[in-house]
């Protein structure tokens, strides 16, 4: 069964989705496009979580232990799909608490 991140992301997450177009450019300026594929959409998102250093333990947890293993994630104004994270950043605020900075890319299984 695939895991999913419930982690709360901050209001600043920022990310959004590449389009799978195929376009066909001829001389004379005219231009063909058509969506190419059946995951058309594919989204990368930059989030960041807080909290205190045992909290965010967890978290870092759950991304390295999914290390090239999808995951299901929810997206600000997105639906739930499959997510993986290759790099993430941890930074001390102050004493105990800390962030943690991800970047999720969306992946598709048949």
């Amino acid at each position: 069964m695939t895991d999913t991140f419930t982690w709360r992301v901050h209001a600043t997450a920022s990310g959004g989705g590449t389009l799978n177009v195929a376009k066909v450019k001829f001389g004379d300026g005219y231009q063909q496009s058509a969506a190419q594929g059946l995951n058309v959409d594919s989204q990368e998102w930059e989030i960041t979580i807080s909290g205190n250093r045992v909290d965010l333990e967890v978290a870092r947890d759950f991304i390295v232990d999914h290390a090239g293993v999808s995951f299901y994630w929810t997206p600000p104004m997105g639906v739930q799909g499959l997510y993986q994270c290759d790099d993430y950043k941890p930074v001390n605020i102050a004493g105990k608490y800390f962030t943690l900075s991800m970047k999720f890319y969306q992946v598709f299984a048949p």
